[in-house]
């Protein structure tokens, strides 16, 4: 089994003293080249990703860093081909970028985490004048250790900055202030809470850490501390393979105040490996893809690509491409270059597939197959639209064709490439930038691959000029989770308050946004406002707009009801804003008849108006139901005259008539009415009007067999294996006169005549 190309993590610039490689398998030996020639010192893979260091010779400005894996411990002389795509190296920085907070600061913090940030270069956290924290950035954002002083307090701000030294000279961005100091936790935090791990796994899921906290993980006896706070939940990874007789927690502390949440207790044990999910490829796929992406993968696990060929002869041609491990569990895998053209599958017709397997603790997922084709054609231009504003980390484009890649470009010399090659999924993709944008600067898309390669045109970066406030959209109701906002600014970073409580900040994206915010609605009275930032400015703050409960639009089938007759009654309950349906319990009287959505019986009294009856839902007010009531029609004061006329009375006399009435409702019959009369003759009243059924159950004395019996009664209808007659009442006087007569059959048996007369009654 040959190895797949790892993947260079960017961005890289004259300052980076490593470089970051994903999908080298566990155990193989990760080369850098620039340019195609071997840089650094090569480095062992173990866990999800390596850092290969550069050994203090800096990378020069333009040229493409790309590595290898080589796996000489399992194969012999194993070495994947280089990356397919270089990461290009930038200069060192000519200006720097104001800085972002990601995370929220309070007093007895010990991490904030940073972005807009440019690796090589230093990041400083000031507080009332004095250094809290530093921290050397090798990426876009950085955590920086901090350590606030006894008189720091809620409603104090920090300033932070980046600066660089390039060519003996200092370069540094703009202070920007954070928002205000948080209140610290007024006790020790809770135990973070730990996700079970599955055998083998190389990263374990800790949710519930407070901002800032610093984290310790216990795999065995074994202790793993120095996480950097980069937010909640976060696949922690962990130096070597979690193992079954393994116990895993985990604790948070705040050094500064020294306190700490001690380990999870207990300690939760590791589950055998499952059974993996089939992972889930993102399509389409050209031939000679430069990568492919994805998902539903476990982190840690191995992955195979092989390219098929089904030339419809029940013989499958497979061309091996290669082993990478899953760093993620969504990875956009680097493909060999060429793939597509090996004489070992090009060669031969019929359909072309990439395959993928995937193993981890040998637990396999299902093998799935993918179609290879070439696109049709480009989907259209690709375009950034709306223009881009200065500071800010992100670019929407459009007119993008699927199964492509796309790179922003800017004509700043110091770092032209401004992203990673992304793989197209879509037309419209928002694509973060390797640093925060630039006023004056022009930015370009190139799309490549696939035979649809396309630059976009080049767009100026606007000035910067001013945040607006704001506009919260009402209602805020609680089932929605949280609300939409506009007067937004593409590119800001967005802070919702709960009750003045700040949440997590949001990337802006959109000029108008939805902003989830968990939990909305637990408190009593909440309120919830909205604030922006950019480069150095804040934006006033929005309204203050209270948070209410949902409103329901309640149906009820049908849509009338009759008093005294039990129902089946259907409820159903829609959000009055979106329509959405809406999961509730009915309730009549005081007492849950059953859910929303799902029949239920009931009777209602007669004379009586409905008793009061709701929907109730989480997060939504009660909803009033209304029932349309109404009394059963008034008794008939008709009267049903029935008879029989003896035809034969002298072979037939009647002894007795049993007479039954049944009332239909639907496909069911409820018997109403039964009567037995020795004449010939009856009266019923039968309410209320509808369908009803006769029966006439006729004794006579047979002359001819001397016996007393039953004569047939022949109707039009069956009710219960009954012969009946079915007539249909409207509360009129009707009368049904019946005939008595006779129907003659001879048996001849045994030489021996029989001549039988049989009774029966009919209209």
């Amino acid at each position: 089994m040959t190895l797949l190309p790892p993947k260079v993590v960017g961005p890289i610039t004259e300052l980076s003293t490593f470089v970051t490689v994903l999908g080298a398998i566990d155990g193989a030996v990760v080369q850098l080249l620039a340019n195609n020639a071997p840089v650094g010192i090569p480095a062992t893979a173990h866990g999800l990703s390596v850092d290969v260091p550069l050994g203090g010779v800096p990378l020069a400005a333009g040229v493409s860093v790309t590595a290898t894996q080589a796996a000489s411990k399992f194969l012999l002389n194993d070495v994947s081909p280089p990356s397919p795509v270089g990461e290009p190296v930038g200069g060192a920085p000519t200006s720097l970028p104001p800085v972002v907070f990601l995370s929220i600061l309070h007093p007895c913090a010990d991490w904030a985490f940073v972005g807009g940030t440019v690796p090589g270069v230093t990041v400083e956290l000031v507080w009332n004048g004095q250094m809290i924290g530093t921290a050397l950035s090798t990426s876009t954002t950085v955590s920086v250790p901090i350590a606030f002083p006894p008189g720091a307090s809620p409603g104090q701000t920090v300033m932070a900055s980046q600066s660089a030294t390039v060519a003996g000279r200092t370069v540094r961005g703009p202070a920007v202030e954070s928002p205000p100091l948080e209140a610290s936790p007024n006790r020790d935090a809770p135990p973070p809470t730990v996700t079970p791990p599955y055998e083998c796994d190389l990263a374990v899921l800790v949710s519930g850490l407070l901002e800032g906290a610093s984290l310790t993980v216990k795999v065995g006896a074994d202790e793993f501390g120095g996480y950097p706070f980069v937010g909640t939940p976060v696949w922690v990874g962990v130096p070597r393979a979690v193992k079954p007789v393994d116990q895993v927690s985990a604790k948070q502390e705040s050094t500064t105040c020294h306190r700490s949440s001690g380990f999870t207790v207990p300690p939760v044990g590791v589950n055998a490996p499952p059974d993996l999910p089939a992972p889930a490829i993102v399509g389409p796929i050209c031939p000679n893809a430069v990568s492919v992406e994805v998902r539903n993968l476990r982190p840690g696990a191995d992955v195979w690509i092989e390219a098929l060929k089904d030339p419809d002869t029940g013989l499958i041609i497979d061309e091996d491409l290669g082993h990478i491990q899953a760093w993620a569990t969504e990875c956009d895998f680097p493909l060999p270059a060429g793939w597509a053209d090996r004489p070992g599958i090009a060669k031969y017709p019929g359909k072309f597939l990439l395959q993928f397997a995937e193993s981890l603790c040998n637990k396999r997922a299902p093998v799935v197959t993918y179609p290879i084709a070439p696109l049709p054609g480009a989907v259209g231009t690709p375009t950034i639209s709306p223009a881009p504003i200065e500071c800010s980390r992100y670019v929407n484009a459009t007119g993008l064709t699927a199964g492509a890649h796309v790179v922003v470009h800017s004509d700043q010399t110091d770092l032209p490439t401004l992203s990673p090659s992304y793989p197209i999924t879509g037309s419209q993709m928002t694509l973060e930038l390797y640093r925060p944008l630039r006023w004056p600067e022009k930015v370009w898309l190139s799309q490549s691959g696939c035979s649809v390669a396309a630059d976009s045109a080049q767009v100026d970066v606007q000035v910067f000029k001013g945040l607006p406030q704001p506009v919260i959209e009402t209602p805020v109701r609680i089932p929605r989770g949280g609300f939409t906002a506009r007067q937004l600014m593409p590119g800001a970073r967005a802070y919702v308050r709960v009750n003045g409580a700040l949440r997590p900040g949001v990337d802006v994206t959109t000029d108008r946004m939805f902003f989830p915010v968990p939990g909305l609605g637990s408190g009593r009275d909440d309120h919830v406002t909205l604030q922006q930032t950019m480069c150095t400015k804040q934006s006033i703050e929005s309204s203050s707009e209270p948070v209410t409960q949902g409103v329901m639009k309640v149906g009820v089938t049908p849509s009338t009801i009759q008093r005294g007759v039990p129902t089946s009654i259907t409820v159903t309950a829609a959000d009055a804003d979106t329509g959405q349906p809406v999961g509730g319990v009915v309730r009549i009287a005081g007492a849950v008849v059953g859910p929303t959505g799902t029949p239920f019986g009931y009777l209602f009294a007669l004379g009586q108006p409905a008793p009061p009856a709701t929907v109730e839902a989480v997060g939504y007010e009660p909803s009033a139901i209304t029932f349309n009531l109404v009394d059963p029609p008034p008794a008939s004061t008709g009267t049903l005259h029935l008879s029989v006329n003896n035809n034969y009375p002298g072979i037939l006399k009647i002894t007795s008539i049993t007479w039954s009435l049944w009332r239909q409702n639907l496909n069911s019959f409820t018997l109403v009415s039964t009567v037995t009369e020795k004449g010939t003759s009856t009266t019923m009243k039968p309410s209320p009007n509808g369908q009803y059924h006769i029966h006439a159950d006729v004794w006579v004395d047979n002359n001819v067999s001397g016996y007393n019996e039953v004569a047939e009664f022949r109707g039009n209808q069956q009710v219960n294996g009954t012969s009946t007659l079915e007539i249909t009442w409207s509360g009129s006087d009707q009368s049904r006169a019946f005939r008595l007569f006779t129907e003659t059959q001879i048996i001849t048996a045994g030489g021996t005549t029989t001549t039988v007369v049989n009774p029966v009654v009919a209209l």
